[in-house]
């Protein structure tokens, strides 16, 4: 049953020909029309909330099945993986205390955050920490429909944290990009 707006996106039932091509079709339009269009991040974000509203509409339901999902994972791992050369581990292994530093407070900060749902909208408290917990757009909504947590605030809160990062992510990177150079031209030796 992928017919139905309450059902996963992706169905352990037999492979349906239709919804597959219906989504891959979208999937190439809105991402095409997102790579032209002057939002920041648009091919991930026109076909994100283009395909939410229509999902929301009943006019398209979203179909993945699951040998397809395996194989997109598997090829982000390794492409990610295949980037790893020794120069970058030597690195790696070099910030990797401002980076534990770093993420044991994001961890905490997420926490606050978390906490502060479970105090202000009286959220039960694993749907707060899945809501608030860093990373997993593709993961927590997985764990939220097992554990029997409140799953639309889940992706509400989840989907809002992606649209924060692709819309201050940019400028920041170009903001410490420019304090973190500023400082070593002016230090440079005259002629």
């Amino acid at each position: 049953g992928v017919a139905s707006g309450t059902h996963a996106v992706t169905s352990a039932g037999p492979f349906e020909p239709l919804p597959f091509l219906q989504t891959i079709a979208f999937a190439l339009i809105a991402g095409v029309i997102g790579r032209y269009s002057r939002v920041p991040g648009g091919q991930f974000l026109v076909p994100l909330i283009v395909a939410g509203v229509f999902h929301a509409l009943g006019i398209i339901h979203p179909y993945v099945p699951p040998f397809l999902l395996d194989a997109a994972y598997l090829t982000i791992g390794w492409s990610i993986g295949l980037l790893y050369t020794r120069e970058l581990l030597r690195f790696a292994i070099s910030v990797l205390p401002a980076l534990a530093c770093s993420t044991l407070v994001l961890i905490a900060l997420c926490g606050v955050c978390g906490l502060v749902l479970v105090v202000w909208i009286h959220a039960d408290p694993l749907t707060a920490y899945l809501a608030t917990t860093p990373g997993g757009l593709d993961t927590v909504p997985v764990i939220g429909l097992d554990s029997g947590g409140n799953l639309p605030l889940i992706l509400a809160v989840q989907t809002m944290r992606v649209f924060a990062v692709v819309a201050t992510g940019p400028p920041l990177a170009k903001l410490i990009t420019r304090l973190s150079s500023a400082p070593s031209a002016q230090s440079s030796p005259r002629a």
